[in-house]
């Protein structure tokens, strides 16, 4: 069959062109579900806590395992770096025009547990009476 006139298989080959479906096991790809999962996954009614918070760190970790990141923000990284120099008087202290390594590295973990609990929270049952 040509493929101009097979949608799907013009699709799988645009897939495997875009997301290098080969030997690297569609890391593209797979990131990328991941990532959609993980963004789209919320608390389902009859969902308890518990099993709500097992199942988000699951996908969070499993695009980290991906080597994706839903915390890496340059822009919020920077400026909390900032922030957290400035509370340690590192700047002043070393004479540094920026912010250390120690100050960067906290920022960093800062803003990836920071928005880790946005999404959990984004994702949470609103109400929190009987589970029906």
């Amino acid at each position: 069959m040509i493929i101009a006139r097979n949608p799907l298989l013009l699709r799988n080959r645009i897939k495997r062109m875009c997301c290098r479906f080969d030997g690297h096991k569609m890391k593209f790809y797979s990131l990328a579900q991941a990532v959609e999962r993980m963004t789209m996954f919320y608390q389902r009614p009859g969902m308890t806590n518990e099993e709500y918070k097992k199942q988000f760190d699951a996908l969070w970790d499993t695009v980290r395992q991906f080597g994706g990141s839903l915390g890496n923000h340059p822009v919020l990284i920077n400026a909390r770096a900032a922030e957290i120099a400035e509370e340690n008087n590192t700047l002043k202290a070393a004479g540094a025009v920026g912010a250390n390594d120690d100050d960067i590295a906290a920022a960093t973990l800062d803003v990836e547990n920071r928005m880790k609990a946005c999404f959990m929270l984004g994702g949470a049952r609103v109400t929190r009476g009987s589970v029906h």
